[in-house]
């Protein structure tokens, strides 16, 4: 035999070794990966929700039954139930200004249970959205 190299095969515990090294770090980094886009989701469920609530109530005339904050408070309902469930919703919608400038604004907060507590993630998503009431432009 001249100048080929000889190959060996892998020994087993060193093959034993190098998975007992990675597994760990592939599962926290799968777990990290899940962890955030749980929050990720929620957030944009959550924002999405008011979003369209605000939109839907500000057009609404203002005399109408039911009024804007009603319809506003009903749309988040409704979005967040299409989208995982409003458990433990806090929800604020109010209308503020002058007759004629009035502006809908519609805050809400949800709170946030991670799955394996290896990420630091806020306790609660929140968002807030704001637009000028029909009839008051």
């Amino acid at each position: 035999m001249s100048d080929a190299k000889r190959v060996t095969p892998p020994r087993p515990r060193a093959s034993a070794l190098l998975l007992v090294l990675t597994v760990p770090l592939v599962l926290i980094a799968l777990a990290t990966t899940v962890e955030y886009a749980r929050y990720a989701y929620r957030t944009v469920a959550l924002s999405s929700a008011v979003h369209d609530a605000v939109r839907t109530a500000a057009i609404r005339p203002c005399d109408w039954s039911p009024g804007p904050l009603d319809v506003a408070r009903l749309a988040v309902h409704e979005g967040l139930a299409r989208r995982g469930g409003a458990t433990g919703l806090s929800l604020d919608a109010r209308i503020d200004g002058q007759p004629g400038a009035q502006v809908l604004t519609v805050s809400a907060a949800l709170p946030y249970h991670p799955l394996f507590g290896l990420v630091p993630v806020p306790q609660a998503v929140e968002s807030t959205y704001g637009m000028p009431v029909a009839g008051a432009i």
